[in-house]
């Protein structure tokens, strides 16, 4: 006897609450699956606090970075900023800036040209 697809998701949402195996689209319904990488993948970003004393002190202090005074400071005069202090990480100031890690990355290498 051939299960149905619905019994066959039951099955599979049964064994991965018995059973606490990786994930597979072999023993799990797509849908499942899916929802278990979403949790994961909730579970695995960094829990950073975002400081609204670090946000005010990176707004002022990069305000003498940027080439014309009626723009506000940009992304990276900010990350420069960040970086100048010496404490924030790549992942740190690329969360604080809700920018991606590359960004930051590059932010910081052409932090470290300009300061070399």
């Amino acid at each position: 006897m051939e299960m149905t697809e619905r019994q066959m998701e039951a099955a599979a949402a049964q064994y991965a609450v018995a059973n606490s195996e990786p994930v597979s689209t072999l023993t799990h319904s797509t849908a499942y699956v899916a929802q278990h990488f979403i949790e994961w993948r909730a579970k695995q970003k960094p829990r950073v606090e975002i400081n609204h004393d670090m946000m005010a002190h990176l707004a002022n202090s990069s305000k003498g970075t940027t080439k014309r005074a009626s723009k506000p400071a940009g992304l990276r005069a900010k990350a420069f900023a960040a970086f100048a202090d010496g404490v924030l990480s790549v992942k740190e100031v690329s969360a604080l800036l809700s920018i991606t890690y590359a960004n930051a990355h590059y932010y910081k290498r052409a932090f470290n040209k300009q300061s070399a």
